[in-house]
């Protein structure tokens, strides 16, 4: 297992407001790269919306399916809210 990485010594205000400010910039950049490919694989295969919906639907199925089963009554707990 990977050791974590050792903190830097203590920064200044500024020296934070940096880092924080490069990091959110590169989590921007990723998203950005995300949604690029995200577009153009949509563009080239008109089935990926509906495989990605079962996909989603399918899990959220199977696990009530698997609560219902188990006896998990969990429609109750939303109702008692």
């Amino acid at each position: 297992m990977a050791k974590p990485a050792a903190e830097p010594a203590k920064l200044s205000k500024d020296e934070k407001k940096a880092l924080k400010a490069a990091q959110k910039l590169e989590k921007k950049e990723r998203r950005k790269q995300i949604w690029e490919a995200f577009k153009l694989q949509r563009k080239n295969d008109k089935w990926l919306i509906p495989w990605m919906l079962l996909a989603l639907l399918g899990t959220a199925a199977v696990l009530v399916a698997v609560g219902l089963l188990v006896g998990l009554i969990w429609w109750i707990t939303l109702r008692s809210a």
